[in-house]
């Protein structure tokens, strides 16, 4: 074994995986949050334990998940995404009412968790007689010990039942759902008159209106705050230069990742498809009589037969009934028909692309970058530790720069959202930009930040050497942009005023029609209109919309609203209540929605009331322990 050991460790990918393992429990830094606690057991609710293991075992499941969508997803990725978090906090919820159901002294019955082991695992039956030797087969296949998997089936029975008779609130009350679907399914006729902006006057402000403006604003006009920086950053690139792996090397890890470059075969295929198995064996019998398969094909198309074109198909790709007869079929011939869920197939293979893995010379650029980048990364780590040592012994940023051989970077200026006094943004060349400027912004003048990592496993630190505090800038500099404002504000007082100048007509009891004819408004009518505009209509806005349903029909008063366009009158025609079958199909469709809703809050609720009542606790060690572990890689 030792021996073994020894020569794992003179390769190169072995010395990556060693120095990951011995660096992980440093800089997770999960530890600063989570208390410690029994070697095992990753969490504990009150008196039920979450152990490691099943966290790791809730984390594969999750990965395996992942990577049937995301097929390059890695482990480390997966981390980094935060998954082990949110996987724990799933099991922390369960484990909550678990706990919960324990401390009320619930408990499941034998009789009720064999129901449902079998239930859920009808191969466990035999003659309708339960198989004690399948099942423990079944459990050491899956590597789960009997006492823990049943302890988990009871488990969630137990949430079940707590979690029914919390949430299992039944359907919404429909007096709710009635009300509901009445609101939502009354209507309003309207007219309505448009005062645009461009009704307004076009008017210049003199010098006076441009200071009272100027000085009325002067958060409009604030330039922020921007510091002038130096930036030391260890990248890949840092050490790329220096990293020297042989064709041996390489070939190595050639050998090591072949699987990763294999292809399937593949094969272009043309597919004749048919519910009617006349045609599909019609077409079989002219090709066999010396017929083209191109014309027959034509003849089948003709009966209702759908042909195409598939190029570069795996057998992943098509129905399994027919992967097998279309894989078995050699270049350049014709298939037996085939059945499946989708009708009768039969196929002609035009090209075969034999599967396999592509010579080590195609891929040999691809390796080396992905190598030298996974050595560059973990070298970094001793280069920031070269960096610590400089500063912690009373060295500048420039010492630590000399220190490891890398310029530092001079950032002229930048504001906290990355960009320069020229509003573009600056710092794109960086690796992690969003992080170099929190830091940057939460360090004080004259002050060094400390060296930190980012997701890419690059690290950063940096020097605040000059704050400009936010300022208000001078009129003159900006005196377009002034303008600019006080325009646009007094267009729109002044369609706001024309708006209400309108409704004060009709308040004096002129038409809207008339009133709006008179000023020379665009107007409009609209019909039996919902609350909820679904229109895209642009006079429209819900702030018309609103008021229109919350004024009296009767009235006649005007309402007045904001658009896109300026400001909207609209004077109430009609009122109409929703018919009773509106409402009753419109309950029923609300109705799921508004359990569901109800539901929700329930557990929201139920679920802080068990958070304040039993105690959590999470073992940082052991959580850090089990992502270090190779065992989730």
């Amino acid at each position: 074994m030792l021996k073994s050991i020894r020569g794992m460790a003179q390769t190169w990918a072995s010395k990556v995986v060693i120095i990951i393992l011995a660096l992980s429990f440093g800089v997770w830094g999960i530890s600063d949050v989570f208390r410690a606690g029994s070697p095992g057991v990753v969490a504990t609710v009150g008196e039920t334990e979450i152990a490691a293991q099943t966290l790791a075992n809730e984390f594969q499941g999750e990965l395996q998940r992942l990577r049937a969508r995301f097929s390059e997803v890695t482990s480390e990725q997966a981390v980094q995404m935060g998954i082990p978090q949110q996987i724990l906090g799933q099991l922390v919820d369960q484990a909550l009412v678990a706990e919960e159901a324990r401390s009320q002294g619930l408990a499941v019955p034998d009789t009720i968790l064999a129901k449902r082991i079998v239930s859920e695992n009808p191969g466990l039956l035999v003659n309708g007689t339960f198989d004690r030797i399948r099942y423990e087969t079944a459990l050491n296949r899956s590597g789960q010990s009997l006492e823990s998997f049943e302890s988990g089936v009871r488990v969630a029975i137990l949430r079940q039942q707590v979690v029914d008779a919390v949430a299992g609130i039944g359907p919404a009350p429909d007096v709710l759902a009635t009300t509901l679907a009445r609101r939502n399914r009354e209507r309003r006729d309207m007219v309505v008159a448009l005062v645009s902006s461009g009704d307004v006057a076009n008017v210049e402000p003199d010098e006076t209106a441009v200071q009272a403006y100027y000085d009325a604003n002067p958060e409009l006009f604030t330039a922020p705050e921007f510091r002038q920086l130096t930036l030391l950053e260890l990248t890949a690139d840092t050490v790329a230069g220096e990293i020297e792996l042989s064709d041996d090397d390489i070939y190595a890890e050639y050998e090591d990742r072949i699987a990763e470059f294999e292809q399937p075969e593949r094969r272009s295929v043309v597919q004749v498809l048919s519910t009617d198995e006349t045609v599909i064996l019609g077409l079989i019998s002219n090709v066999a009589g010396g017929q083209d398969f191109d014309a027959a094909s034509s003849e089948a198309a003709e009966a209702g037969a759908l042909v195409s074109q598939f190029d570069d198909v795996t057998k992943n790709g098509v129905p399994a009934e027919a992967a097998e007869v279309l894989f078995a079929t050699p270049e350049g011939a014709v298939s037996e028909p085939v059945k499946t869920a989708f009708g009768w197939h039969v196929f002609k293979v035009e090209e075969v692309k034999p599967g396999g893995a592509p010579p080590f010379e195609e891929v040999r650029p691809a390796l080396l970058a992905d190598m030298t980048a996974d050595i560059a990364i973990d070298s970094l780590y001793g280069l920031a530790g070269v960096i610590e040592d400089t500063l912690a012994g009373d060295g500048s940023l420039e010492d630590a720069a000399d220190a490891v051989g890398v310029a530092p970077i001079t950032i002229a200026a930048v504001d906290g959202a990355g960009r320069g006094k020229d509003g573009e943004k600056s710092l794109t060349d960086l690796v992690s930009a969003e992080k170099v400027l929190q830091a940057a912004f939460e360090t004080l003048e004259g002050e060094v930040s400390d060296l930190r990592e980012t997701e890419a496993g690059t690290y950063f630190i940096v020097r605040v050497d000059v704050v400009e505090e936010q300022t208000v800038q001078p009129l003159a500099n900006i005196r377009e942009q002034v303008i600019e404002g006080w325009r646009s504000e007094t267009v729109d007082d002044g369609a706001r005023l024309a708006a209400e100048a309108l409704a004060d007509e009709i308040r004096d009891g002129l038409p809207l029609a008339a009133a709006a004819l008179g000023h020379g408004y665009v107007t409009d009518a609209y019909f039996a209109m919902l609350r909820i505009d679904d229109t895209e209509d642009t006079l429209l806005s819900p702030e018309i919309l609103h008021g229109v349903f919350e004024a009296d029909p009767e009235s006649g008063e005007p309402v007045i609203g904001a658009t896109e366009a300026g400001y909207v009158v609209a004077v109430v025609t009609d009122k109409h209540e929703a018919a009773a079958d509106e409402i009753k199909s419109e309950s029923q469709e609300i109705a799921p929605g508004l359990a569901e809703v109800r539901q929700s809050d329930m557990l929201l609720m139920f679920r802080a009331a068990l958070q304040s009542r039993h105690e959590i606790s999470v073992n940082g060690p052991t959580f850090e322990a089990v992502f270090a572990s190779p065992s989730v890689q």
